[in-house]
């Protein structure tokens, strides 16, 4: 999207951005939508509907409250500007001037707010040497992607037949915001992605002392080991800002299997119209008969994060919803299960 404007104040163009990125994902049907601002005015009258603001800014932000609608889940909140050195510079240039600007999908950097410095990282992807199994995969349903994966290694004898060597890990956090590298759907030299959430299967076979992970939306082998793709893909030495940060949970998947359902609902837009067309099989339903509970699985929370110094880890791992760990924590808790 291409646009000159004159902005009469800071305040003005950062409504005006805030619209226009509301009008991009729209057009895109992209559903969840996650909005950062660094003017505390815009944040309050977008949750409340009113505040100190501009008559200009206020029609402005009308309009984006009148397309909240078109989205299954919208949120806007406020970071200080001084976690984004980018935004600080392009804003200190608008005000009385006229600029043509470009929003682009995905941005070449991922600002940290440790150091304030711009890291980019261009290395190659890896090519996925062929795989003597057929996986099924539909783009954007990374979710029953997995499921059949983990049904397919049991079938075939990859994985034990019960699944009692096989994780299923859901990777987001409270924003629904999480950079993944190596990943096939991006554009970048570096398969750089922002998923809102995504997930892998992680084989863990004791007696053989490997753990390997499995993501078939990935470009690294398959499967890889976890060191490496914790190193190439996670990358949690790279300094994220503090709203990228990325939580685990883990479930066994013979639990998984079980429990898990979804109807697609999430892939809908308001008019019931498809985001991605769906895999050609029917949605997965419970053993309990739940149709849908995918939203359980992808809520993160904080407080749910087991301290995997301090806590046992329980390998029986009956609970529906598993654990939660940090990155930091994510490749030594595999290291620490007693089974």
């Amino acid at each position: 999207r291409i646009s000159a404007r004159r902005f009469a104040s800071s305040e003005e163009g950062e409504a005006l951005a805030v619209l226009e990125g509301i009008l991009w994902d729209k057009k895109r049907r992209i559903p969840k939508v996650y909005i950062e601002t660094d003017v505390e005015a815009i944040v309050t009258f977008c949750r409340t509907g009113g505040a100190a603001i501009s008559c200009t800014s206020k029609a402005i932000l009308q309009d984006c409250l009148a397309l909240f609608s078109s989205f299954v889940n919208i949120d806007i909140c406020y970071v200080p500007r001084s976690a984004n050195i980018v935004a600080h510079a392009l804003a200190s240039r608008t005000v009385g001037n006229n600029y043509n600007w470009s929003w682009r999908a995905v941005s070449n950097t991922i600002i940290s707010d440790t150091n304030m410095r711009i890291k980019e990282h261009d290395s190659p992807p890896t090519i996925i040497p062929t795989s003597p199994i057929d996986f099924d995969h539909t783009p954007s349903y990374c979710e029953e992607n997995v499921y059949m994966l983990c049904k397919k290694l049991m079938k075939n004898g990859v994985a034990n037949e019960d699944g009692s060597d096989l994780f299923v890990v859901f990777i987001s956090n409270e924003n629904n915001q999480i950079p993944l590298w190596h990943q096939k759907s991006s554009a970048r030299a570096d398969g750089l992605v922002l998923w809102d959430y995504h997930l892998i299967c992680i084989q863990r076979k004791k007696e053989e002392n490997t753990v390997q992970v499995w993501d078939l939306d990935s470009n690294l082998p398959l499967p890889s080991p976890l060191k490496q793709y914790v190193s190439e893909a996670i990358r949690p030495s790279f300094q994220l800002y503090s709203g990228y940060q990325r939580l685990f949970r883990v479930v066994h998947a013979p639990v998984f299997l079980c429990h898990f359902a979804s109807d697609r609902r999430h892939m809908k837009d308001s008019d019931g119209t498809w985001i991605a067309q769906p895999p050609p099989y029917e949605p997965i339903v419970a053993e309990d008969g739940d149709v849908h509970n995918l939203n359980e699985y992808i809520k993160f929370s904080t407080a749910e994060v087991l301290n995997v110094e301090n806590d046992t880890v329980d390998c029986d791992f009956s609970e529906k919803m598993g654990v939660v760990v940090r990155e930091g924590q994510f490749e030594d808790f595999f290291n620490r299960l007693p089974c």
